[in-house]
């Protein structure tokens, strides 16, 4: 669903069930929106929910993208729209064959006593990582390179307009829709109605949502 397709179901059902408030305006709609999306997004990271998150994974360094680059100093730069880290590996030869290890990731104190230690020092077999602020360090230093997996933060949902013959009109190619999946958008919609005092059994919200008809309904985007 578009932006549009969820505001005009959205007034549509205010206009059904609450005909005693106003329905929405495009502005008050995108700040609901980016609210409900950043509290759907804070609720699914904490109940470790990844496959709802699959649309703001990451992959670093798999299906022809660019690896994680680490410099000689080990350390590499965070993505800008990191979010958090789901996993951290990197390709090494042993005996003439190329293997995988998992880099794990380590706390401040643990960090130091690894390099403290001869014993457990890290190898290029038994790496560690360690996040900071903005970047990651690495050890051992030459590593070069890291596949790295993390969730990304959600992008500001914006439905746009432009004017045409002195007429606003959903603008699809300058909005910034949902990355959600089509059947998670729809808790997004009943979070907005709830904040609305309109409550639905998810599964007539699911029947209005995939109904053409209400999708022809076009709100008014002043």
């Amino acid at each position: 669903m578009t932006l549009y397709d969820i505001l005009n179901i959205v007034n549509f059902l205010i206009n059904e069930k609450r005909a005693d408030r106003d329905v929405l305006t495009r502005g008050q709609f995108n700040r609901l929106i980016r609210v409900k999306n950043l509290e759907k997004f804070t609720y699914e990271v904490d109940q470790k929910n990844f496959g709802n998150l699959r649309p703001f994974t990451v992959v670093m360094g798999e299906n022809n993208t660019m690896p994680m680059v680490i410099d000689q100093n080990g350390l590499a730069l965070k993505p800008n729209n990191y979010y958090m880290t789901r996993s951290i590996s990197h390709s090494y030869l042993k005996n003439g064959q190329l293997r995988v290890a998992p880099i794990p990731l380590v706390e401040d104190e643990k960090w130091d006593d690894i390099l403290s230690s001869s014993i457990e020092y890290p190898t290029r077999e038994y790496p560690v990582a360690n996040i900071k602020a903005d970047y990651i360090r690495f050890r051992p230093k030459d590593l070069r390179y890291a596949t790295f997996t993390y969730i990304q933060t959600p992008q500001t949902p914006e439905m746009a307009i432009k004017v045409i013959n002195g007429y606003n009109q959903y603008d699809a190619n300058n909005s910034s829709e949902l990355q959600w999946d089509e059947n998670l958008q729809v808790d997004l919609i009943d979070m907005l109605l709830r904040d609305l005092g309109i409550s639905m059994k998810r599964e007539d919200l699911v029947n209005i949502a995939e109904n053409e008809e209400v999708k022809k309904i076009k709100s008014d985007l002043a």
